[in-house]
């Protein structure tokens, strides 16, 4: 058998699809890589019973799911990476949250006995200390 010349693995070379880490590393795809990386601290915060930190991790993360659409649409910067990666970030930490749910209840109920606001918007919710007036210093 003959040894393949330079011309035909130039041809096959030129098939082969290429890969532009430039484009897998957008704006969406950084923000879903940092609600992956918020999991570990928020399952700490749970751990060490720290809710309302918690909370703002998990808020954070919420907030950020939202954006990571939105810019992929507003930019048409949708990737393969991201069509995986957000979903699965979405599922990593609803479990992380339900795997520590009697945490999560808890730093709830940390809220609700501290007059916080809840703000809710679809799956994301924001969680604000409530400033009354009429309460004494």
């Amino acid at each position: 058998m003959a040894a393949p010349s330079h011309s035909s693995i130039r041809a096959r070379q030129s098939t082969l699809p290429t890969v532009s880490y430039g484009k897998l590393l957008n704006v969406p795809n950084f923000l879903t890589l940092c609600r992956l990386a918020s999991i570990p601290l928020f399952l700490t915060f749970l751990t060490r019973q720290r809710y309302e930190a918690a909370l703002y991790v998990f808020a954070a993360a919420a907030v950020t799911d939202g954006l990571d659409g939105a810019v992929s649409r507003w930019f048409d910067s949708r990737t393969e990476l991201g069509a995986f990666l957000d979903p699965f970030a979405d599922k990593l930490m609803l479990v992380s949250a339900f795997a520590g749910r009697q945490n999560v209840l808890a730093a709830y109920r940390h809220a609700i006995a501290q007059r916080y606001r809840f703000f809710s918007y679809g799956d994301a919710m924001l969680v604000f200390p409530q400033h009354d007036a009429r309460a004494p210093a």
